[in-house]
């Protein structure tokens, strides 16, 4: 993992301090352009190191997201978990690819749901478990903090690659955490609404 990716994963920490706000509802990642993005491109495009560190490194970050809300699913019951957390499965399978393609390891490869390679993210994912256990509401607002830091460590990738195929998948996974974060906000509101 290179330094700016260990600096993206340890800023995750601490995450229980950070304010939240609310908006929109439940969709699923976009399918399609992925796979056919990774037919298109050629096999002899070299990464740079920077662009192999971020492929694994988003692979283990879209890990976090999926594990954590397969666990606030079995706890709270709630489809926004179960629906997110199948969007979520689908942007690793997306990453999966990529690796496979450039023969790269894959840093989750033979880990169960709540294990990580990384240190950075284990500690991630622990702490968002630990904050989403105390409520729905809290489970919700995990949810914000985990696709707030995916957006920018997405956003962040981008700007390190120059390969089509990367970019293409970057670009969807990004625009399905926006997704993501609009509809644990609008959940969110829902709740206060409640109360």
């Amino acid at each position: 993992m290179n330094q700016h990716s260990t600096v993206r994963a340890s800023s995750l920490l601490g995450l229980g301090a950070v304010a939240l706000m609310l908006v929109q509802s439940p969709v699923s990642f976009a399918k399609g352009a992925p796979a056919s993005a990774l037919r298109r491109t050629s096999v002899s495009v070299v990464l740079t190191d920077a662009e192999k560190a971020d492929l694994a490194f988003m692979r283990e970050e879209e890990k976090v997201a999926r594990d954590a809300y397969l666990y606030f699913y079995d706890v709270w019951g709630e489809v926004v978990f179960s629906k997110i957390a199948r969007s979520e499965q689908t942007h690793m399978n997306a990453i999966g690819k990529l690796l496979v393609k450039y023969g790269l390891p894959d840093p989750v490869a033979d880990l169960g749901v709540g294990q990580f390679s990384t240190p950075e993210f284990q500690a991630m994912y622990d702490e968002v478990v630990a904050i989403g256990s105390v409520s729905f509401a809290d489970a919700l607002a995990a949810g914000v903090l985990v696709e707030e830091a995916d957006i920018a460590d997405l956003t962040a990738a981008l700007s390190e690659t120059t390969a089509k195929n990367i970019t293409t998948v970057y670009k969807n996974l990004l625009r399905g955490s926006l997704k993501h974060l609009a509809s644990f906000n609008a959940w969110l509101a829902r709740q206060d609404a409640a109360e």
